[in-house]
């Protein structure tokens, strides 16, 4: 038997030779992003961590952005449209370092279940505005990342700073127009947002808002009419092209796409 002492040296000599020379290290931005392939999950993913720390999100927000991207790997632009929709939304609230209200989102899901078409024009619109001051807080971050860092986020007119909403009747309404090869995921989606709206933190409400007011019809159209400039913002911002420019496209065919829609 080997004595103790010529063993404990063997296994220090061991240790001893393991080196950490060849360990690099790298900076984030140094990371190549994800391959596009040609789905709007690539674009989604590689803005997301661009613009963000994803450690500093809830998992009830993973939860929800897991199933956004997807919706944005099925080979329907509906469910492609839907999920660069509700990107946008998410990533627009996420985007100040202090958080503002859902009162855009709540007042367009109490007018659209409301069924006044007057109050949901004007609601709508407002909605729609809040989604350009989300491409024009993405851009911003896409060229700084800390530069909202103590910037509010929107604050508006409503009751509960818009964390008290006709959540089950919107979702009554959405589930029921959802087509068969989203049912799944649109059902999963549901029960995620409910966790959002149920919470007491209002960055998570907001989230849960802003989820539930892009996937009613409206809003859907709006973001249906405007994807292809949406999509080309959002990829703009993960393979590093020209936000400035795409961020103007996409603000001004939201505006286009909700002057057009019939309600």
């Amino acid at each position: 038997m080997l004595p103790i002492v010529l063993i404990l040296s063997l296994a220090s000599s061991a240790f001893a030779a393991i080196s950490l020379t060849d360990v690099n290290v790298y900076d984030v931005d140094e990371i190549p992003p994800v391959p596009d392939n040609g789905l709007p999950s690539s674009a989604i993913e590689n803005a997301f961590d661009i613009l963000f720390d994803g450690g500093a999100t809830s998992i009830y927000f993973q939860n929800n952005y897991q199933i956004i991207k997807d919706l944005a790997n099925q080979r329907d632009v509906n469910s492609q449209a839907l999920a660069v929709g509700q990107a946008i939304a998410l990533f627009g609230e996420l985007s100040y370092g202090i958080p503002g209200d859902a009162c855009a989102a709540a007042n367009f899901i109490n007018a659209y279940v409301s069924g006044n078409k007057a109050a949901l024009r004007s609601a709508l619109d407002a909605y729609v505005q809040n989604l350009v001051r989300n491409v024009d807080a993405l851009a911003q971050r896409a060229r700084d990342p800390n530069s909202l860092r103590y910037t509010s986020g929107g604050r508006g007119n409503c009751v509960g700073s818009g964390r008290t909403y006709q959540f089950e009747a919107a979702w009554d309404s959405i589930l029921c127009n959802v087509s068969p090869r989203q049912a799944d995921l649109i059902n999963e989606e549901y029960c995620a947002t409910k966790r959002l709206y149920n919470v007491s933190y209002i960055r998570n409400n907001n989230f849960g808002a802003a989820i539930t007011a892009s996937a009613l019809r409206p809003a859907f159209e709006v973001n249906f009419k405007a994807y292809p400039a949406l999509v080309n913002f959002l990829r703009a911002i993960a393979y590093r092209g020209n936000v400035p420019a795409t961020a103007a496209v996409a603000k001004a065919e939201l505006l286009r796409a909700a002057s057009n829609v019939k309600l």
